[in-house]
């Protein structure tokens, strides 16, 4: 609502003013903000407060410590598994490197063991064939009655046998190939077996290191901490050390540190009305202001949007460097923000032309009167 007071500063002035409720806040830095809430962000119950009304904290600081003892049994049980995990996987890669270099090792001593019996088989094709050579020599001697059926008998028997080992040679080399390839084939799916057990352990140890982080994140949930630098100023009674607080509940609150300002709030027919700039002043519920005065203010930001039929108007403060009222987080008041100022030949003006359009509109019949 808007009121008029006729104001004897000036003889030939009146100025208008509109009222409205008003509290003293605090903004930090350049950032207008009030008091912040301290509350707990999960339930538990106090083990540690520090907040006590007056102390000036910093931004983080931990101001309340709740019981976390069964999430940190719970991380430390958590660790102990990854700890084991974690040996096991170094215990099995040591195996698989051995794995490895045995392999590597079986397979350098199959190759040596083929090339051997290769070299032997190549001994057997040499003697066979001398012994093939031998054998048909004494059969020409044996046609011409130059050797005995004996000499004969052996030299062929000879080469048989000859001709014998170079096969038993040659199948030999094909064994060991074999065996190597079987050999090699079965650390292979050895060694796959136990780098799938790596894998597995691996995946634990992951699984714990996540677990082990949610319970950090749960023991730091329950370090109630400072939103911002300031001085606490609300402490909820009934918060102690040993009570049981509810996630979200309001423990206190800090109010940050800088230069004090007034958030009031105005009926919405205020928009248009108040501008930034207008000078304003505040007086305030527990300084009456026939004693100590009024505190001079200027609007600085004026809200558009109405929540419950009123405006939010913030004013900057500009008391007198010798006023005894203490400017401080909290004051209860009143603000009157000057919206105009006109002379008294404007306001008789103006009320000469509401009672003449006053008068004329009772003065016109209506459509339903008779002439």
């Amino acid at each position: 609502m808007i009121t008029r007071k006729v104001s004897r500063r000036h003889a030939l002035t009146q100025t208008g003013l509109l009222a409205g409720a008003a509290v003293v806040c605090q903004k930090l830095s350049e950032v207008k903000a009030a008091a912040h809430p301290v509350a707990a962000q999960v339930d538990g119950r106090v083990l540690v407060t520090h907040l006590a009304i007056g102390w000036e904290v910093q931004a983080r600081e931990i101001l309340v410590v709740l019981d976390s003892e069964e999430q940190r049994l719970a991380l430390r049980e958590s660790r102990t598994r990854r700890d084991g995990f974690a040996a096991k996987l170094e215990a099995l890669r040591v195996q698989i490197t051995a794995e490895q270099e045995a392999a590597s090792k079986h397979r350098a001593a199959r190759s040596v063991a083929i090339a051997e019996l290769r070299a032997k088989v190549e001994e057997s094709e040499a003697r066979a064939k001398y012994a093939e050579f031998q054998l048909s020599t004494l059969a020409k001697l044996r046609a011409r009655n130059a050797a005995s059926l004996e000499d004969y008998q052996h030299g062929r028997a000879e080469a048989e046998a000859l001709r014998a080992a170079v096969k038993t040679n040659q199948l030999a080399v094909e064994r060991l190939e074999r065996e190597r390839e079987v050999a090699g084939s079965d650390r292979q799916v050895r060694i796959a077996g136990l780098e799938s057990d790596a894998v597995e352990l691996a995946g634990h140890i992951a699984a714990e290191e996540a677990t082990a982080r949610r319970l950090e994140h749960a023991i730091e949930l329950r370090n109630v901490r400072a939103p911002v630098s300031g001085r606490v100023g609300e402490v909820v009674p009934e918060f102690r050390e040993g009570s049981v607080v509810r996630a979200g509940v309001k423990l206190g609150s800090i109010i940050p540190a800088g230069e004090p300002r007034a958030v009031a709030m105005f009926p919405v027919a205020a928009v248009g009305r108040i501008q930034p700039q207008q000078p304003a002043r505040l007086r305030l519920h527990g300084f009456p202001w026939t004693q100590y005065g009024t505190v001079r203010a200027r609007v600085t930001d004026v809200g558009n949007e109405a929540s419950g039929g009123l405006i939010r108007v913030e004013l900057s403060l500009m008391p007198h460097p010798y006023s005894p009222i203490p400017i401080a987080h909290g004051l209860p008041g009143t603000a009157e923000v000057e919206i105009e100022r006109v002379t008294p030949a404007v306001l008789v003006l103006r009320a000469t032309g509401r009672y003449l359009a006053a008068r004329r509109s009772s003065a016109i019949p209506s459509d339903r009167s008779e002439p």
